[in-house]
């Protein structure tokens, strides 16, 4: 991928391979790092996003994405990161998130991480 990916941009990635519980496939995530540290590494810290999630769902982990106005459908999965190798994994970019989903998702990463704001 040629495109310097942002925090909030949706990108279509392989999270294979992949063990237990964790999100497999390929499918849609959203950017958590940011542009700078992006650029230096080409690697992206990402959240998964997924139509199902039934836990997730169950305890707040989530930030729908149904009302934003987007083509990609589902869920984002706050506890679900992975730092993903945009060149060896042939990510592509999809588009970009809102800044308040953005902001949601980073509050339920903060309270994930027990980091206070």
């Amino acid at each position: 991928m040629k495109k310097v990916l942002q925090q909030g941009d949706i990108i279509r990635i392989a999270f294979d391979p992949s063990l237990g519980q964790e999100q497999q496939g390929v499918r849609p995530a959203l950017v958590v790092s940011v542009q700078p540290v992006n650029a230096l590494s080409n690697r992206v810290i990402v959240a998964a996003i997924s139509n199902g999630a039934g836990f997730n769902r169950k305890y707040g982990l989530v930030v729908p994405l149904i009302g934003t106005g987007l083509q990609t459908t589902g869920v984002i999965i706050c506890d679900q990161l992975r730092t993903m190798d945009v060149r060896a994994t042939e990510a592509t970019f999809i588009e970009t998130a809102p800044q308040y989903v953005v902001d949601e998702v980073l509050g339920k990463l903060a309270a994930v991480l027990g980091i206070e704001e």
